[in-house]
Formats: structure tokens, sequence, C-alpha cells
């Protein structure tokens, strides 16, 4: 638990130093726990023969961790800033709607696409597997 624990907190520190270190990161609003996640899949699974057993148990130990930290990402969105002061007209809760709109399409399009292009040509999976990016 600690060996994985200190993976992921040095992973998250080459995140942040490779996101300020290279302007394209930021420029692409790449977040650093991304690039942080790229290179750890990336360390476990090209990790040697000689220390293929420590990068499996970090492994094993990291695949309990989605479960409980979703809770944290979700308990995260029920945070809210103070109100402001002035109320908000018509027109800006329309123009919000319908960019949450655009942004619900364009997962869905890029996702159906990326399974319809990449994904299905090597695995029998089902056109909703697309849809799991949204």
């Amino acid at each position: 638990m600690i060996a994985a624990l200190l993976f992921v907190t040095f992973l998250l520190l080459v995140g942040v130093a490779l996101r300020i270190r290279f302007g394209i990161f930021q420029w692409l609003y790449i977040p650093a726990s991304v690039i942080a996640g790229i290179l750890g899949l990336a360390v476990i699974q090209l990790a040697p023969e000689n220390v293929s057993g420590t990068t499996e148990a970090i492994a094993t130990t990291l695949s309990d961790w989605p479960n409980l930290l979703i809770a944290v990402v979700f308990a995260g969105m029920l945070l809210e800033r103070k109100p402001t002061e002035h109320r908000e007209n018509a027109s800006n809760v329309g123009r919000e709607a319908l960019m949450v709109w655009i942004i619900v399409l364009g997962q869905t399009a890029v996702g159906l696409l990326v399974t319809w292009i990449f994904i299905q040509p090597f695995y029998d999976l089902p056109n909703s597997f697309g849809m799991l990016i949204e």
C-alpha cells in the first residue's frame, strides 16, 4: 500500500513537472493527472523482468483504488461556490444549456468514432461501447 502511494505521488509530481516544463500540455489543457496516468501505465506495462514482481504488486494494489476514489470525485461535484449577487438572465442559462448539449454530443461522437475505427476491428464489442466516454 505504501509503495503504491509513493508510486502515485511520484507520478503526479512528474506529471506536474512535465506540464510546467512543456507548454503544449497547458495549451491543450491536459491535466497533470492524465500525464501521470499515461506515464504510470507505460511504466507498469514496460517494466523489465527483474522489477515486474514489484510493478505487479503495485498494479494489484492500484486496481482497487477506482472504487474508492470515484466517491471523492462525486463528493467534490456537490461543492459549489457562493451565489453571486446578480441574477442570471435567461440568455445566459440558455447558452450554458446549449454548451452542455454540445459537450455531450461531442463526447458521444468521439467515443463512437474511436470505437468504430480503432477498437471494433480488433475486438468484438458492441457499438454502445463508444458511449462509455460520456
